[in-house]
């Protein structure tokens, strides 16, 4: 540990397509802030896919996970889609299997169904943007099963907390979204602070300007565990945000 490494590969990846997972919480406790959910959806996708090379598909969850809109580079199909989701979400197909689960939220295997079925494997940038307050009662995938997934292949994940609509049941459960972002390099924006709006454009931006760091580590073991990786810029006036680390496999 503690072992400077020799950089290999360093590039930018502004040129790269694009894959856009985002994934609506439906849960009850989620009721009055659908409408503002959908089309704050709808104005990010109309300005950040780029014609005939970005992709996006939107999933919706309960404690079913319902494909709402498979990816598409088409803009109108998402569009309508996601006006057509609340009248539609019972009829659209699952997404992962068709398991029963009580609770109501199941946040955790949503994300992991979504990028299992329809982002990994996908060349390119790819991140999932979950929209909700992140409060699970319902998963029966682990979180450490989720987050090691995301890292193998390479998904980056941004939350967007609501905080949801208060009850003695969401005040009681933790949310999940803080864990996964950090550990994927992603990160949660509190829209009570940041509107939806300016949380979008601050994730367009982020994934308009991705860098590609690369070494071949010194330690050559391949023993699963896991190892840390630290950032230090030369210039100490910069910050990086980066995953905090992968497992030696």
């Amino acid at each position: 540990s503690g072992q400077k490494q020799q950089i290999r590969l360093f590039s930018r990846e502004e040129a790269m397509p694009l894959s856009l997972a985002l994934i609506i919480d439906r849960s009850g406790s989620q009721d009055s802030f659908e409408h503002e959910n959908i089309h704050a959806a709808i104005t990010f996708f109309r300005s950040i896919l780029r014609p005939r090379q970005d992709t996006a598909m939107v999933s919706a969850f309960g404690v079913k996970i319902k494909l709402i809109q498979a990816p598409t580079p088409d803009l109108d199909a998402l569009e309508t889609s996601l006006k057509q989701m609340i009248k539609n979400y019972g009829r659209a197909p699952w997404v992962g299997p068709e398991v029963n689960r009580s609770g109501g939220s199941a946040v955790i295997d949503a994300a992991y169904w979504t990028c299992r079925d329809k982002l990994a494997g996908v060349q390119g940038r790819k991140a999932v943007i979950m929209i909700g307050d992140g409060r699970d009662n319902a998963s029966q995938v682990a979180m450490t099963e989720l987050i090691d997934f995301l890292q193998a292949n390479d998904i980056l994940f941004y939350g967007l907390d609501n905080g949801g609509e208060d009850s003695k049941e969401n005040r009681r459960l933790r949310n999940l979204m803080p864990v996964v972002a950090a550990e994927t390099g992603g990160r949660v924006f509190q829209t009570g602070q940041v509107p939806l709006r300016e949380a979008f454009a601050q994730i367009e931006q982020e994934l308009r300007t991705l860098y590609t760091l690369g070494y071949a580590s010194t330690n050559t073991e391949r023993d699963g565990r896991y190892r840390k990786i630290e950032i230090r810029p030369l210039n100490r006036e910069l910050s990086v945000r980066a995953r905090p680390g992968y497992y030696a496999r």
